[in-house]
């Protein structure tokens, strides 16, 4: 833990920024990159949204479907219909237990 404190401390997140060249996770250290700065600045400005990846919104199960479906379609571009298939089913049975959010 004194660690851990230590370290998410200005002090540290500081030197950290610095030498990584990076931004800090601290919101109130200066970031000392002009051009890091500014898209941080825009990005928490309230003028844009935070659109989830596919990645992240698709649920594991749909997502494990469809990532193997998509590898599928590489080696048979042709097969597209039953990717597609696949990847609804999972969706459905999915989505058949499962309320949605929003």
């Amino acid at each position: 833990m004194k660690y851990l404190k230590w370290w998410v401390g200005a002090s540290a997140q500081e030197r950290w920024a610095t030498a990584s060249g990076d931004v800090s996770a601290g919101p109130k250290l200066a970031i000392a990159d002009q051009a890091i700065a500014e898209v941080g600045k825009a990005a928490g400005n309230g003028e844009h949204r935070l659109v989830n990846r596919y990645f992240e919104a698709a649920p594991p199960p749909v997502l494990t479907a469809a990532l193997d479906g998509f590898s599928a379609f590489v080696v048979d571009p042709a097969g597209y219909r039953e990717v597609l298939a696949g990847i609804q089913s999972a969706a459905d049975e999915y989505w058949s237990t499962h309320k949605p959010i929003g």
